[in-house]
This record gives structure tokens, C-alpha cells and sequence, in this order.
């Protein structure tokens, strides 16, 4: 698996993004963007990805799909409001019943690494 460290190494890792506009009601008590809500940006993006691919679930009428089993995030920077995420994400591993994917979420056009995510 690719550690942290080598996802800092640059965006150019991830082909596919997706630009997240992070609203004022993202954010908790402390003024910054709530941890739980950075599974979100991830799902939107992982969503996203899935259906320009063709592969969707019960939402597209399908009577199976993709089903997430785990998930994880490193926060390695505070966002806040008014801020826009890139998030890129990529396959990471395929497995015959499996795949992992990983998510990069970056300050939008910089290399400012915000957290990393896998799922």
C-alpha cells in the first residue's frame, strides 16, 4: 500500500478529481471542518468516479454494487471556511472480490495537503 509520505510526493498520483466547495455548516464547534465530514468529500468523490465508470448500485436501479466495509482518514491540515478541496482518488488494490481505494484531499489548485484517506 502507498503510505502517506509518498502521496506528498504529489498530486500527479491521482487521475481522477473531483473539487469540493466546503460550506459553512461543514464546520463543528472548534471552527474547523468536522472529521466526519471528510468521509463525505471521500464519498462524493469515490460516487463520483464509480458512476463515470459505469459502476453503480441500487441507485441506478441495479440490484447489487459496491459496498463499503472499512474506512480511514489521516488529518494532516484544518480547513476551514470558505475553503475548496481537490480530492483525488484512485484504485489502489483489486482483488478478485475486493478493491481499495485512497483519496488525497488537497487546498484546491495547490500542493497543501489537507488529509488522506482510504477506503
Amino acid at each position: 500500500m502507498t503510505n502517506q509520505t509518498s502521496i506528498k510526493e504529489g498530486r500527479e498520483q491521482f487521475r481522477y478529481w473531483k473539487t469540493i466547495e466546503v460550506r459553512w455548516g461543514d464546520m463543528d464547534a472548534m471552527g474547523h471542518v468536522n472529521n466526519s465530514i471528510y468521509f463525505r468529500y471521500c464519498e462524493s468523490a469515490r460516487i463520483a468516479l464509480l458512476r463515470g465508470l459505469d459502476i453503480g448500485g441500487r441507485a441506478e436501479g441495479r440490484t447489487h454494487g459496491p459496498t463499503l466495509v472499512t474506512a480511514s482518514c489521516d488529518f494532516l491540515r484544518e480547513v476551514k471556511y470558505p475553503a475548496a478541496l481537490d480530492v483525488g482518488v484512485r484504485v489502489e488494490h483489486i482483488s478478485r472480490r475486493s478493491f481499495a481505494m485512497q483519496y488525497a484531499m488537497f487546498f484546491a489548485g495547490t500542493d497543501d495537503l489537507a488529509a488522506v484517506a482510504r477506503s
